[in-house]
């Protein structure tokens, strides 16, 4: 475990001087000197990702609550057209059974 620690400081310090120290790609006459370019992109990146509290925001609404939205959706789906489409469908054949039912019944009791 330490040696994995002391390998990732290793890392980090040879990073952080291949980007500061490697002055041929650094805006000149500026104070804080930009990472070079090829570095730049993925420092770009990375400082994005940082700064917007490690995108879990945006992680949440792609996961969470994209499955959430969809499944509401299919859900809607299925009980506007599968179960009142079969509510609709034994209402209906109540009223015509019952319609046929007035022409069979001879109105005598018994």
């Amino acid at each position: 475990m330490v040696t994995l620690l002391f390998a990732s400081e290793i890392v980090g310090c040879l990073w952080s001087a291949w980007i500061y120290i490697d002055n041929d790609d650094y805006d000149q006459g500026s104070t804080v000197p930009l990472p070079p370019r090829l570095v730049g992109i993925t420092y770009g990146r990375l400082k994005a990702f940082f700064a917007q509290d490690l995108l879990v925001n945006e992680l949440y609404r792609g996961t969470v609550v994209l499955a959430v939205n969809r499944t509401s959706q299919a859900i809607a789906w299925l009980d506007r057209v599968v179960i009142d489409g079969a509510v609709n469908l034994v209402g209906s054949a109540s009223i015509f059974s019952g319609n046929l039912l007035k022409y069979t019944v001879t109105g005598q009791s018994q």
